[in-house]
């Protein structure tokens, strides 16, 4: 605790210990209640009960049934019986008071949440009339640091006083830290609009030259008006707003505000909490986002069309071709198959930024199926460049449940990659194995390889590396981290080890189907499609 922490509590307990020590506080026990609710490093509900009284007082930030609330009054009952009280003999003559409404008036709630490890024990506060305090928790459980704590306001009044208000001002000081240092811009304003509190975030976004002294009217600036939408909020009748607005004249940098009308636990007002965000950069993302899925498909379809039309050419069925023309058609039909997967992948991009992606894991995979079909789609382009494929996938290898399309999607990169950045006569190997609980798939090529550096950002979007082999065409960087994405849907993991010179290995794990149910249903299984 900062030095002038340690002042802030010797002052405010000595006004309590020396110039109130003989006098009666009525708000003693409503103090001490509120300084055990902020104390505490979860949620309680405290009760208190004054001997000789006749109600309960009880304070929670949750609603909890009436049913639990009147095991309290019970605990406190049988404590005060326990310390020679005189009370009734019947606890159900005692009234409770929750959140300063008494019980008959409390309306009754349905939420579940529920007391635990009741503690009651007897105060002498300041040599003022004796009180009983009790502490629950509230879905969890008093830790035994807190309950001694606790306990030690029974034993030694002054000290655990003492401690519980060190502790909310150490709490009180740790929050204002952390809304300092938030990257949100916070104001907190009472209902007149005077500033409670402003963060640095805050002052900058608004344009103030300074933060407002506490306690001064909340004013526009040149670059936003948050008053406007505060007397909107008012006068509307309106507890929460959301509002984007743009800052100073400028139309390109926008301003997202959310107002809300803050309440404590007591149901009194706090004021008017405004968070504001400069959104600038996350909408110009949506709007480039939005973009590329509008242009990917539009694009999309004539450039099917026209590679339809280019197969029929190249399948003379409209006619036979000289040499020349097949050849500059084989070179059209192979930027066509490029720029299609291109389109492809910023279509995916699209829609794992969307949340739109969808999967399939009702299948029953078979790894070396799809390997098998991958090697065999790329057999003619990598004899092009002189590159063997195979693969090293151990027989009776167990299954996946997973979407066949986007496992063979991520086979298809790493192969494709493996072979653009493989030497001319290399060989790419696709290999399998299995362990206790995943089956771990691997390409791996003896190509120009990845620095120690490049492997650290190569999952990441748009990243290209600049040792690409000539003639080789560049992508747009995204292959891997759609891949990736792909592979986290599935709950697996992705990685790659790789030595400049001597080849990179790309490898991704997904769970595997326990043995006793890798009988598939032939409608799902690849086997059933491979014998078919």
């Amino acid at each position: 605790m900062t030095k002038s922490n340690m002042q802030n509590v010797e002052r405010t307990t000595g006004y309590y210990l020396s110039k109130r020590r003989n006098q009666a506080l009525p708000n003693d026990a409503a103090l001490l209640r509120l300084l055990i609710t902020h104390a505490a490093q979860f949620e309680v509900c405290v009760a208190t009960y004054h001997q000789n009284a006749s109600t309960i007082y009880v304070d929670t930030r949750h609603p909890i049934p009436l049913k639990e609330i009147k095991r309290i009054r019970h605990k406190v009952h049988q404590t005060a019986q326990e310390l020679g009280w005189a009370v009734s003999a019947a606890a159900s003559d005692l009234e409770l008071c929750i959140n300063g409404i008494l019980a008959k008036y409390v309306r009754h709630t349905r939420q579940n949440h529920r007391l635990s490890n009741c503690s009651c024990f007897g105060v002498n506060l300041f040599h003022q009339e004796p009180l009983i305090v009790c502490v629950c928790g509230v879905d969890s459980e008093i830790d035994e640091e807190f309950m001694m704590e606790l306990h030690a306001l029974s034993t030694a009044p002054e000290v655990g006083f003492r401690a519980l208000l060190a502790k909310v001002l150490r709490k009180t000081e740790d929050l204002s830290n952390i809304l300092l240092s938030m990257i949100d811009g916070v104001i907190l304003c009472d209902e007149k609009v005077r500033i409670r509190f402003m963060n640095e975030k805050a002052r900058k976004l608004c344009g103030f030259e300074q933060v407002p002294q506490l306690g001064s009217p909340l004013e526009p600036t040149p670059l936003c008006d948050l008053t406007q939408l505060l007397y909107e909020a008012m006068e509307d009748g309106i507890t929460q707003l959301n509002r984007v607005i743009p800052l100073g004249n400028s139309n390109s940098q926008l301003l997202g505000v959310n107002i809300q009308f803050v309440k404590n636990f007591m149901g009194q007002p706090v004021g008017w909490l405004l968070i504001l965000r400069d959104i600038t950069a996350s909408w110009q993302s949506d709007q480039i986002r939005s973009m590329i899925s509008i242009a990917s498909h539009e694009l999309n379809t004539p450039l099917a069309s026209m590679k339809n039309t280019l197969d029929l050419l190249l399948d003379r069925e409209v006619g036979e071709l000289t040499p020349n023309q097949e050849k500059f058609l084989r070179i059209i039909q192979d930027d066509m198959t490029r720029l299609q997967r291109l389109l492809h992948d910023l279509l995916d991009l699209s829609r794992l930024e969307d949340g739109r992606m969808e999967l399939d894991r009702r299948r029953h995979v078979r790894i070396e199926f799809v390997a098998n079909k991958v090697i065999e789609s790329f057999r003619v382009f990598a004899e092009s460049r002189g590159i063997t494929l195979r693969t090293d996938i151990p027989s009776g290898i167990s299954g996946i449940n997973g979407d066949r399309d986007r496992i063979t999607q991520i086979l298809v990169n790493l192969v494709d990659n493996a072979i653009k950045y493989s030497h001319f006569g290399g060989e790419v190997i696709i290999a399998a194995r299995e362990t206790e609980d995943e089956v771990i798939v691997s390409v791996s090529d003896q190509g120009v390889g990845i620095s120690q550096e490049d492997l650290n950002f190569i999952f990441e979007r748009f990243v290209q590396l600049d040792n690409l082999p000539e003639g080789v065409h560049r992508g747009f960087g995204l292959g891997l981290s759609i891949a990736k994405d792909i592979v986290q849907s599935h709950h697996g993991r992705m990685w790659a080890e790789s030595e400049p010179g001597k080849g990179s290995t790309f490898y991704f794990s997904l769970p595997k189907i326990a043995s006793d149910a890798s009988k598939a249903d032939p409608a799902t299984d690849d086997r059933a499609e491979s014998a078919a």
